[in-house]
């Protein structure tokens, strides 16, 4: 009888647990990084939608002033050469294109509030446009592995 064989049956037994569930693994944060990278495009682009929208609703409702049309076309050309990839510099423009778009649309919507002072009882501001944003795109949930403490599940919002 050959003992060898018998002692090394524990070892081959626990390799192959080992392989699968490293298979396993790696399958699993496969899906789950693609899931977080497609509700993050989601959020990211999601306000960006509401707010060409938005701008389109502002300038055929009415007749907006000269300085809201300005500063729509200045709007609608921020929103058009926003490239849609993950490219460390498109993601880099975005940053620095949301920020431009966003202080566009305060000041359109700052704007509108004053052409419209008695009839709007509840004007429309950035910080509600956000919100229905964050409400339809949700909040991420991300796994932080912080240093100092042990890992935790913490909210990882986009602060748009």
């Amino acid at each position: 009888m050959d003992t060898d064989y018998l002692l090394g049956l524990e070892e081959q037994y626990y390799q192959e647990g080992y392989e699968e569930g490293a298979q396993e693994k790696a399958q699993h944060n496969f899906t789950e990084g693609k899931q977080y990278g497609l509700q993050v495009g989601f959020q990211r682009f999601l306000i960006l939608g509401q707010i060409q929208g938005l701008i389109e609703v502002i300038e055929t409702c009415g007749t907006p002033g000269t300085s809201i049309l300005k500063n729509i076309e200045t709007v609608r050309g921020l929103l058009a050469d926003i490239k849609m990839d993950n490219d460390d510099a498109n993601v880099a423009e975005y940053e620095a294109r949301i920020v431009k778009i966003r202080n566009k649309l305060r000041t359109i919507l700052l704007l509108l509030q004053r052409q419209t002072e008695n009839k709007m009882k509840d004007p429309l501001t950035l910080d509600k446009v956000e919100k229905v944003s964050m409400i339809i795109a949700g909040q991420l949930k991300g796994y932080v592995d912080n240093e100092e403490s042990e890992a935790e599940v913490r909210d990882q919002m986009q602060d748009w």
